[in-house]
């Protein structure tokens, strides 16, 4: 789902994105989206522009600037998900053994409540959130006991905002 922030609300600037082999989904803002592709309507598409492009998400996320939440899959990649936060820590991410499955979202309750009405309640159920600025991948094919995924963490730099900003101080 998208709420719309830019562009307008249509299939074609509804999630998930899809650039060349980058499928992804983005909750935030890209402040400078305009400065990257004046073309875009919406501001999610450069970043999966990037991703597609650039196809070194190092490069790419140190070009952005705002906050947001991004997942993306790589077609070249399909069992890994990709997710980075940069100023955003509403997001979520389960893991449900019974189902064989990750779940993430931007908002806890509904994720709380999809789990238990699926699979019920459990008290030592693992639900995390990720850290900023780093670039997870979070594999399925190398699961360990079945209960955990094998998440590769590697550090990005964020663009810094720089704020231009001119004020007349009355006398």
């Amino acid at each position: 789902t998208r709420l719309a922030t830019t562009g307008a609300k249509s299939n074609e600037n509804s999630h998930p994105f899809v650039r060349g082999d980058i499928i992804g989904s983005h909750n935030g803002f890209v402040t400078n989206y305009r400065e990257i592709d004046n073309t875009v309507s919406v501001d999610s598409e450069v970043i999966f522009d990037l991703l597609n492009k650039e196809k070194d998400y190092t490069k790419v996320f140190s070009k952005l600037e705002g906050t947001f939440a991004v997942t993306w899959f790589d077609k070249k990649t399909p069992e890994s998900l990709f997710i980075v936060l940069y100023k955003n820590k509403d997001f979520y991410i389960a893991d449900i053994p019974e189902l064989s499955s990750v779940f993430y979202c931007s908002n806890l309750l509904p994720l709380e409540y999809m789990i238990e009405s699926s699979v019920g309640f459990k008290k030592d159920r693992k639900m995390w959130t990720p850290e900023e600025n780093k670039v997870y991948r979070i594999n399925e094919k190398t699961k360990i006991l079945a209960f955990l995924f094998f998440i590769h963490k590697k550090n990005v730099k964020i663009k810094e905002i720089i704020k231009k900003t001119h004020c007349t101080i009355p006398s």
